[in-house]
């Protein structure tokens, strides 16, 4: 099975620290038939690699921007920001291989509302990275779906961009925790992610 290649351009860029969506790239699909409390969350760590023709092997960097650290961090953040939601949540990490058909053995999650909880899919698509290691640029695709039928009801990028001094991790589990939530928040301005208890009757 190949594995999900994303291309990453080597430039120079300007400015600070920013975490949001993307203009024009949040869209609704369709609506389940109630919102959700219950939540998993799905980390993909895609395969990385350099747009054709750039000069550098991308991998120090990225794992000087800790991309590679992306998995744990997700392990730690997610938990926290769930319980600040109010959102019952747990966390998974895929490899590349998992994203074709986003397929997981049933019973994988130990827990009662199983039957009725949603998933959210977050992987990285792209970026850019700086070769002298000052700044990087990383697009997060966020899913919304269903497990079983993989009915697919939002999406959304999420874009990081960190200028920072040398010794700076810009992927590191602050700026992990302001992603998870900020999704978290744009599912519940859109109706499909409430806390627990909240749920219509």
């Amino acid at each position: 099975m190949k594995h999900l290649v994303i291309v990453f351009s080597v430039l120079i860029l300007s400015g600070c620290l920013t975490i949001g969506s993307i203009h024009g790239t949040s869209e609704v699909l369709q609506r389940p038939d109630a919102p959700a409390s219950n939540v998993s969350v799905v980390y993909i760590q895609t395969s990385l690699t350099e747009k054709r023709g750039a000069p550098i092997d991308p991998i120090p960097l990225l794992a000087k921007d800790g991309y590679y650290r992306i998995a744990n961090e997700m392990k730690l953040v997610v938990p926290q920001v769930a319980r600040e939601k109010g959102i019952q949540a747990t966390v998974t990490v895929g490899g590349a291989n998992s994203i074709r058909t986003l397929s997981f053995e049933s019973g994988r999650y130990d827990t009662a509302q199983g039957a009725t909880r949603k998933e959210l899919v977050l992987f990285v698509k792209g970026g850019h990275l700086d070769p002298r290691g000052n700044e990087s640029d990383f697009i997060f695709h966020a899913i919304f779906r269903d497990p079983p039928t993989g009915m697919e009801y939002w999406h959304s990028d999420y874009r990081i961009h960190d200028a920072r001094l040398p010794d700076q991790i810009p992927l590191d589990e602050a700026k992990m925790h302001t992603l998870i939530s900020q999704i978290f928040d744009d599912l519940q301005k859109e109706g499909l992610l409430v806390p627990s208890g909240s749920e219509p009757r």
